[in-house]
């Protein structure tokens, strides 16, 4: 075990510089969620999703998301060179994985 010595005013600002950092992670983290300001959400969602984030949204690789598009599972947009997946069509997917499953997705 190692013990460090450390005056309260040190203390003090090696808190204020973790928590500072920390709040600074956590802003971001939310920014990334969809929220714009800590606190307050924004009130739309995207409708589209790019496949490596439509198979994350759904829990599964991007190459099991290419399979199921080429098959005609999963119906994919394509959007000038992009191809896009409306939240929709995943939610429908899932649904119907869930019944054939013999339950709810």
């Amino acid at each position: 075990m190692l013990t460090v010595a450390i005056s309260p005013d040190a203390l003090a600002e090696l808190i204020e510089q973790v928590a500072t950092s920390v709040a600074a992670k956590l802003l971001a983290d939310c920014h990334g969620l969809g929220f714009a300001n800590l606190g307050q959400p924004v009130l739309h969602e995207r409708l589209a999703l790019s496949p490596d984030e439509a198979a994350a949204a759904i829990s599964i690789s991007p190459r099991l998301l290419f399979d199921l598009t080429k098959s005609g599972q999963i119906r994919a947009t394509k959007c000038g060179s992009r191809v896009i997946y409306a939240r929709s069509e995943l939610l429908r997917f899932l649904e119907a994985a869930g019944q054939q499953l013999g339950g709810n997705c």
